[in-house]
Parts: structure tokens; C-alpha cells; sequence
């Protein structure tokens, strides 16, 4: 019997859209023009052609990102696509799982088809044609970038461009500006104004989504929103003419809502889609199956840390009936910990229950769960419980009850 690891997880014929080698060639064009003026200023010692090179730089990167980018009139080509537990294979080629930082569904993508698209570090990504949902949620699951396996991770605008906050940051520029004016301000406070003010509104914000929820980071700043709060998501595309930008809004209970933007639409439709796909997906995963006494069960209730885990740790080693029997709690305990609708308390809680057993697979696979969470703190816990170091859990449990107090 061969090793399950090397089995295939993924094994069909899949259309690949691949970017046009003349426009490819074209977009080069300028870059190749751009290196040839500089070799002639080398030569001759003359800077005069030099000045065009900027700017042909500029149009050259600008072409060849848009062409490999978006793939206008793409090549399709019918290829055997086969993945096993460690690397992608695309006809002749080869691309590692660890080379491959994000993978997404678009099931309705800027070029018209329904695509998974398959990034990969420092090369373009692969861009797959796929017939329909279902075979797209099976690529996704072999490559380990399904929606309950791994955190996608997006670039949205800055946060104060997309709050409140920013008409009050505009009415600061302008009072800057009235205080030079008057004399109030010297130049040099205004440039660093100035540039302090820019470098806020040009901050991106890093979205990460997970099964648990969505996590915001921006200038050090962190906001989690747990998907049990997020109502449903929004689309919007605003502006005029080319300037138009696209993003979501996620409707939160309360009547609250977060905004976020991503880019002009003429480029950033598909980064759209695939925050809504992934969204979406952990919304829909929530209430599947009633998990109301094991999450009991594993419950705080108001207990010191350290009492509070060797309770857990005695349900885990059996102490407890429920846990004695067949096996089929146990199963519900790890269903707790892999739920994004359970609290984080609960599902760290889990985790101590489950890894109570010095089992290394046991541990191993409680630690690959981290890998969807979104929420900082509840990674923390999650992976302190496979360690052994009692001091880091009581900790990371500790951190992870005050952030339930303050929220």
C-alpha cells in the first residue's frame, strides 16, 4: 500500500488562460528601449536621451503589469492539472504548495470566465478556467487554500480613507493650509505635515479572512470583526470617469458597518470578488450542526486559568463520561474547535481538551487549524495549547478572556 501523503488529491483537464506573448513582447517594448538609451549615454557620454528614460520605465511597467495582469485576448490551452500533498503540476511545469501564498476563487471574473486563480511568489499566477463551483471548492481543498483551511490575505485602502475620519482629515489639510497662509505655520511644519498627512492616506490596510471572522491591521492598529457579527456584505463602486473606485461594505450587527476599498475598478473587480467569495463562504459555514453542550462543556463559567485547564485536560484524558465513550464526543470537540460560529474562548478551550494526549499527529493537526483563524489571540492560545509550556497557555487564555471583557 502506497503512502496516503503522495496519493493525488486533484487530478483532472483544466483550461489555463495564459497572458498573449505579442502583447507581452509590446508592453516590453519601452523597457527594452529605456536600457538601450542608457547603454548609448554609457558609450557616448552623452545624457541628452537620458531624460526620456523615466518615463518610458513608467509605461513599460505599467504595460507589462496590465498585460500579465489581466491577460487581455489570453491564450487557452487544454492542460492535465494534477496536485499531491506537496506540489502543483501544470503539464511540464511545477510549482510547490509552499510557493504558493494565496489561491481564490472568481466566480465571476473581470475576463468573464469562473476562475481559480493560483498566485505564486515572484512569477505571475496561474489562472484556471474551472466548469463550476464544486470543482473549484475541490482544486481549492487539494492546494490547502480552501476557506476553512487557510487565511486569505487582501490589500485594501488605507482606513482613513475609508472611514469618517477622513472628511475631518481633509478639513485638517485645509486648516493647515489657511494657517500658512496667516502666518501662523513656518514651510518647514508644513512639508511635514504635509508628508506625515500623505503617509497616512497612503498606508494600505491588510485585511486577513478567515473562517472566524475578518481581521483589519493598519499602522499597528488592529480590528477583528468575528463573522457571527457580520450581517451580509455589500458591493459599491464609486466616482466618476476612470477614477471610480470598488470595494464592500460589511453590514455588522448593530447597525453598525465597515468599509473597505480596494482599488480603481478598471483593475481591482477581481480582488473584490474574492473578499466577497471568501466572506461569503464564512457566513455560510455558520450554524451547521447544534454544538450547544460540548461548547458548555468547555466553557470558562468564570473559573481561575489554571483551574479552568486542568478541567479541560481531565475531559480530555476521559475523565469525564461523555469523553470515555465511542468516540463520537470527541468528534463533536473537534468540531468546536474547526466552528467559526463557537467563541474564542470555546475554541481555545477545545484545543487544551484535544491535546491533553502527548499524541504529535493529535497536536498536529490542532496546530493546522490555526492556519484559518483570522483572530490574533485565538491563534496564540491555539498554538500555545500544543506546546508544553503551561506558563505561555495561562497566558494566551488570559489575554484571550480580556479581549472578550473589552469587546
Amino acid at each position: 500500500m502506497g503512502d496516503p501523503l503522495r496519493e493525488l488529491r486533484f487530478d483532472e483537464t483544466l483550461t489555463v488562460r495564459r497572458p498573449n506573448r505579442a502583447l507581452v513582447a509590446l508592453a516590453s517594448l519601452p523597457l527594452v528601449i529605456a536600457c538601450a538609451l542608457l547603454a548609448a549615454a554609457l558609450v557616448r557620454l552623452d545624457g541628452t536621451a537620458v531624460m526620456f528614460v523615466p518615463h518610458l520605465l513608467a509605461l513599460g511597467a505599467t504595460a507589462l503589469w496590465t498585460v500579465l495582469r489581466q491577460r487581455p485576448y489570453a491564450r487557452h490551452t487544454l492542460e492535465p492539472l494534477r496536485v499531491d500533498a506537496s506540489t502543483l503540476h501544470l503539464g511540464d511545469a511545477r510549482v510547490r504548495l509552499a510557493e504558493i501564498p494565496r489561491a481564490l476563487y472568481l466566480p465571476v471574473s473581470a475576463s468573464g470566465h469562473e476562475l481559480v486563480r493560483v498566485e505564486r511568489r515572484r512569477r505571475p499566477a496561474v489562472e484556471l478556467i474551472v466548469n463550476d463551483r464544486a470543482q473549484a471548492e475541490r482544486l481549492l481543498a487539494a492546494l490547502g487554500h480552501a476557506p476553512g483551511q487557510r487565511v486569505a490575505t487582501f490589500r485594501a485602502h488605507s482606513r482613513l480613507a475609508t472611514t469618517p475620519w477622513r472628511f475631518a482629515a481633509i478639513a485638517a489639510f485645509v486648516g493647515v493650509g489657511v494657517a500658512h497662509g496667516v502666518g501662523l505655520l513656518p514651510a518647514p511644519s508644513i512639508v511635514a505635515l504635509l508628508v506625515a498627512g500623505l503617509g497616512l492616506f497612503a498606508a494600505p490596510t491588510a485585511v486577513e479572512v478567515g473562517a472566524d471572522g475578518v481581521l483589519l491591521r493598519w499602522l499597528g492598529t488592529r480590528r477583528f470583526v468575528p463573522v457571527a457579527n457580520v450581517q451580509r456584505v455589500e458591493r459599491f463602486n464609486e466616482g466618476f470617469g476612470n477614477n471610480r473606485r470598488v470595494g464592500v461594505r460589511l453590514h455588522l450587527s448593530g447597525g453598525l458597518t465597515e468599509q473597505l476599498a480596494f482599488g480603481l475598478a478598471s483593475s481591482a473587480n477581481d480582488e473584490v470578488t474574492a473578499f466577497e467569495e471568501r466572506v461569503e463562504a464564512a457566513i455560510n459555514a455558520r450554524g451547521h450542526g447544534d454544538l450547544t453542550g460540548e461548547r458548555a462543556a468547555l466553557t470558562r463559567n468564570g473559573r481561575p486559568v489554571g483551574e479552568w485547564v486542568r478541567a479541560l485536560r481531565a475531559l480530555g484524558g476521559g475523565a469525564v463520561s461523555s469523553f470515555r465513550r465511542a468516540g463520537v464526543e470527541r468528534d463533536r470537540i473537534w468540531r468546536v474547535l474547526a466552528s467559526p460560529e463557537a467563541a474564542a474562548e470555546e475554541r481555545a478551550a477545545a484545543a487544551v481538551a484535544l491535546t491533553t494526549d502527548a499524541d504529535p499527529a493529535t497536536r498536529e493537526r490542532v496546530r493546522v487549524t490555526v492556519d484559518a483563524v483570522a483572530d490574533p489571540k485565538l491563534r496564540v492560545a491555539i498554538d500555545a495549547a500544543t506546546g508544553d509550556d503551561d506558563e505561555a497557555l495561562t497566558r494566551a487564555l488570559t489575554a484571550l478572556d480580556d479581549a472578550r471583557g473589552e469587546g
